[in-house]
């Protein structure tokens, strides 16, 4: 392949998604827009036809905002339907918080959880988008049962929960530490909630 300078299509890129991600609106019409820059970017320094993809994706993620959904984006039909891995991440953020409150000296468990719940209510987002479907602090304890049993079927929210977990263990001792793990991943598990709370399929 020919060397090509990226120099301006790399800022073009650089500007192009900021002026996508800025833009008022939803963020699934951010996302196709972005995509039309990706996509403009792949044009002029690798392919047509690697463009063209990019170009088709942002057409199928617009075209979900009518109700018409593209065939790349449906789920596979021989698939057991499960919540989302970014929603199980987020449950897993709230549990390692969870931990790391009860570890730097609140307890028992479920005062804990009631604490972690009322300094952070976006977490009650995570058990669904549904007002009967929110979490509340049992729901909390709950999750951390299933992760701690090894249930959770989402290996990134799994290896999160364990890299959490050794975390913990590694500050057991420095309560300081532990208030910025809680701080740190009960942020995370809001920011889960906040832009992504879909309805579960959790029981």
């Amino acid at each position: 392949m020919d060397q090509v300078d990226v120099t301006k299509p790399l800022l073009a890129l650089s500007c192009g998604l900021d002026g996508a991600f800025s833009t008022p609106g939803a963020k699934q019409d951010q996302l196709a827009a972005a995509l039309i820059v990706v996509a403009r970017f792949l044009q002029a320094v690798i392919s047509l036809e690697h463009a063209a993809t990019f170009d088709e994706l942002s057409s199928a993620i617009a075209d979900l905002t009518t109700g018409a959904v593209h065939p790349w984006l449906m789920p596979a039909r021989d698939a057991a339907r499960r919540d989302p891995s970014q929603l199980w991440r987020g449950r897993a953020s709230a549990v390692v918080a969870l931990e790391a409150l009860y570890a730097a000296g609140t307890s028992p468990l479920e005062t804990a959880a009631r604490k972690l719940i009322r300094n952070y209510p976006k977490i009650k987002l995570l058990g669904g988008g549904k007002l009967k479907k929110q979490a509340d602090f049992s729901t909390l304890l709950q999750w951390r049962k299933e992760f701690s049993s090894g249930r959770v079927k989402d290996d990134d929210a799994k290896e999160l929960f364990s890299a959490g977990r050794e975390l913990i263990q590694k500050f057991s001792r420095d309560r300081e530490k532990l208030r910025a793990i809680v701080a740190d991943r009960a942020r995370a598990a809001a920011r889960a909630a906040g832009v992504f709370a879909p309805t579960s399929n959790t029981p």
